[in-house]
This record gives structure tokens, sequence and C-alpha cells, in this order.
């Protein structure tokens, strides 16, 4: 992301300074691809520290929860990137209707997990990393969904060239 965000740092340099459209997409697109790493280290950071800690694994439960959320952001970013590697039309209705999944099963897993801590099956540890790998990866979904919307803006990618 880093490598990328400087290269459109190189490209802002370059553009007409009254072309402030253009620029405040280009903003958008590194905001989005910060929000993206930063949210992946910090899921990874998490996970190791709580292993460092010796802390005990998820519950089964938590792991078959965090799977499901795993499939519904790979079929998401997958559908993305090869929308735009294409640059093909966007199926938007196909990528809200994962979204809304995704949002569904965000909210079915916070109340499971609520359920979870009232009945003292996860303790805090547990409710702490399960909670931040689920939030982490919804900011990853809201932010590569920016991006391909700066993107779909931008370049036309929604059928209208």
């Amino acid at each position: 992301a880093n490598i990328i965000i400087a290269n459109i740092f190189k490209t802002l340099r370059l553009l007409d300074r009254m072309d402030l459209q253009t620029t405040r997409k280009y903003a958008q697109i590194i905001s989005s691809l910060q929000e993206i790493a930063e949210s992946h280290r910090d899921t990874i950071l998490k996970g190791y520290v709580h292993v460092e800690n010796h802390h005990k694994g998820l519950l089964t439960v938590q792991r078959e929860e965090l799977q499901k959320l795993h499939g519904c952001v790979a079929e998401l970013l997958q559908r993305t990137s090869q929308a735009l590697l294409k640059k093909e039309v966007i199926d938007q209705q196909s990528i809200d209707e994962t979204n809304k999944k995704l949002k569904k099963l965000v909210h079915k897993f916070d109340h499971n997990q609520i359920k979870r801590i009232q009945d003292d099956s996860s303790k805090t540890r547990l409710s702490i990393l399960f909670y931040g790998i689920m939030w982490d990866s919804r900011k990853i979904v809201e932010s590569t969904l920016n991006l391909l919307k700066v993107f779909q803006d931008s370049f036309k990618l929604n059928g209208d060239d």
C-alpha cells in the first residue's frame, strides 16, 4: 500500500493545481488504501499479541463464524479486484447483495457474541479478539467499496463508456 500511495503522491505533484476534483479522488484512494492496510495489519497484530500472551484460542463457534465472515469478505474482494483488473462493468447489484449479506452476518455474530459474553462462555480476551477481527474485516470491506466507487466514478468502469 505504501508503494502505491507514494506513486499516487508523485502523480498528484504532476497534476494541474486547479484540478481539485481529480486530486480529491486521489486523496480518497489514499485514504481507502491506508484503511485497508491498517485494518489488515491490526488484525494480524491482534492475533499475534493474543497468541504471544498465551491466551486461549477462539472458541470453535467463533472460528466458524469468522470463517463465514472471511468467505463473504473474500468473495467481495475477489469480485472487486476482478472487475478492476479487467476493467469490466461493475456488477453493483451483486456487490451490494454480498455487502448486505456481510452486514447481516456481522449483526448476527454480534448478537451471538453478546450471548456468549452474558453466559460467560467467551472470556474478555476472546471477546476482544473476536470483535477486533470482525470489525477490522468490516472496515476492509467498507474501504474496498469506497475504492471501488472512486474507480467507478473516475474511470467510468460502470458501463457508460
